[in-house]
Order: structure tokens, then sequence, then C-alpha cells
């Protein structure tokens, strides 16, 4: 199963504990998972496939490089490199104010994070592009969307948008690239992989983000649920890091879940990504048209920490002299 297809279950079960509860009857329309598989089998010999195969060789005739480093993979020699968990939760009310952003920029809430990452990754970088690896939905009809089963594929996205337009031109130009990948997303990604010469464990991105904006708000005969979405506990992790966005229910706080792999990242490096996300978002709010190398991505609390009075020679007389030099860092 994929994650909406247990939200489909989760509902379904609810609705037949209640009409029990009321002595109701009724037959649920059935939907069969084979369906799907006929329709992709179809698919493979189609000249769709031909067509998105194409697509996909033509964009990555070159391939992206690494965003992110092994910096700590010397402490796992020879062993199987763990991954840990970590939680940032976001205030429904900061989540409502990016809704209501990303709706009068007709765009998606998605669209806004993945820009928000966009931003923070190619201004640490020092770099004007960023690769990213995508889980879709791929359910491509009605009757797909109500069929439990695993349909979700993973879509890699490329971005080359430099750093000097507005974020509001950024999220315009992610949604068009999106849009155009999307017209292709049934290419399998182990497909796109092979295609382009690459082996083993190699992807074309160390850094996934997936957003689960899934149904839970059901009831059992009146007594709501809640629903958690539970980790493995320590597991391997391919990705670098792969961050999922949990919109489980409407009225609630949003938890967006870190799982980072111990040769990239230490707990309090993605301590510190944490909390300039949450940062950089309320920032984007405040100034959505200013370009994004302008954008500050460190608050002052954590730049008052970091300072030090020199740096290279340079010497800050004042604890807001430095604050400025590293400001000016930051947005070369």
């Amino acid at each position: 199963m994929d994650g909406w297809a247990i939200s489909l279950i989760v509902q379904r079960v609810a609705a037949a504990y209640n009409a029990s509860a009321t002595g109701q009857r009724g037959e649920p329309k059935k939907y069969t998972y084979q369906d799907f598989i006929r329709n992709d089998q179809i698919y493979l010999k189609s000249e769709k496939f031909v067509g998105d195969r194409n697509y996909w060789q033509e964009k990555y005739t070159d391939l992206p490089q690494p965003l992110l480093a092994r910096r700590y993979a010397d402490r796992f020699d020879g062993q199987t490199i763990p991954a840990q968990r970590s939680t940032l939760r976001l205030e429904r009310s900061l989540y409502n104010r990016l809704d209501d952003f990303a709706s009068r920029h007709k765009v998606s809430t998605f669209h806004v994070i993945l820009g928000a990452l966009y931003c923070y990754f190619v201004r640490t970088g020092h770099r004007d592009d960023f690769a990213i690896g995508l889980p879709i939905l791929n359910r491509n009809n009605a009757a797909f969307k109500q069929t439990a089963g695993s349909f979700m594929g993973m879509s890699p996205a490329w971005f080359h948008l430099g750093r000097d337009l507005s974020f509001i031109e950024l999220i315009a130009g992610i949604r068009k690239e999106l849009q155009r990948n999307y017209r292709h997303q049934g290419f399998p990604i182990g497909e796109i992989n092979r295609r382009i010469g690459l082996h083993g464990n190699q992807q074309l991105f160390d850094l996934t983000l997936s957003y689960a904006k899934h149904d839970y708000d059901a009831h059992f005969d009146g007594a709501p649920i809640h629903a958690v979405f539970f980790p493995n506990g320590s597991y391997p992790q391919v990705h670098a890091l792969f961050i999922f966005i949990e919109e489980f229910h409407q009225h609630e706080d949003v938890n967006i879940y870190f799982d980072y792999n111990l040769s990239f990242f230490q707990e309090e490096d993605i301590e510190r990504l944490q909390g300039r996300l949450e940062f950089l978002l309320d920032e984007i709010l405040r100034r959505p048209e200013a370009p994004i190398r302008q954008l500050q991505i460190v608050s002052d609390a954590e730049l008052k920490k970091q300072i030090r009075f020199h740096h290279n020679g340079f010497a800050c007389r004042t604890i807001e002299e430095g604050i400025q030099y590293v400001k000016d860092l930051w947005a070369p």
C-alpha cells in the first residue's frame, strides 16, 4: 500500500463501522488493482511510453552535481549506514498563511515549500540549479484514485532558475517545470536511471520531498480519529535526506519529518536546517517580491550565536556590525 491507499482504507472501515452501528447495510463499489496492472502493461507497449522515454533522456543528457556531501562517512567504514528522524511542527496559523499566499499566486502550498528549499540550497551551495526527487500519486483517473494498492512513483526534478528572480517568479517557474514533468510521470524512475547510465544506488538527486495531503478526518460512531505516521526505527536511508510533509487533519498543526542519513547529517545539522526553513518561510511571506539572493535565511538569533569578532582578519566592533557582515555573506 502507499499512503493514499491507507487513507482510503481508514475512510472505508470507518464508513462500514458507522453503517453497522446505525443498522444500515450497503456494499461499497469495488475497485480492483488488476485494472491498474493491465493499464500499465498497455502503457509499456505504447507510443506514449516511447515519447516519455525520449523526454527524460533528452532532459538528462547532462547530470546534476550532488547537492550534499558525505561529511561523516568515515564513521561507518564497512557498516550499514542508518538514518534517523527529526520532526518540525509548523503551526497551523503559519501553514494557513502559506496556503493563502499560494492561492493568491495560483500555485500550491507544496510549490511554496519546494521553492523555500530551492532558495535555501542554491544560496548555501552557491549554485544556480537544484535537483530533487518528488514522489507522485500516479493515479491518473478517478477509478485509480479510489483503488487500494501501491501506485506511487518518483519524478526527478531539476530546476535551473538561478538566484536573481523573485520568490513569486521562482514558484511560477517551479510550477511550469513540474507541469512539463508530470505529463511524462508514468515513466518509471528505475527505467530513467537505466537509460541515462546510472547503476546500483546511484540517483539523480540526494534530496526527496514528499507531500501527503490525505483525508483522515473520520470518526467511529462519533469518536474522532487521529492519524499518526510512525517511523520504523533505525533504518538505512538511500537518499541523504527525505522530507515528508504530513497534512492529515485540516485544522491541526502540520508535521514535517526529516529522515536523514547519518553519513550526511548529524542531529544538530538537521536542527539548524529546520530552524532556518521555518524562518525562511516567514521571511518569504514578508518579502515575496525580493530577489531570492537577498532573502535572509538565518535568523538574527542564530547569527548572534554564530558571530565571531574576527573572521578572516575582519574585526567586527559590535555584535550588530558582525550580524550585518554575515548577512552580506549569505546574500552575495
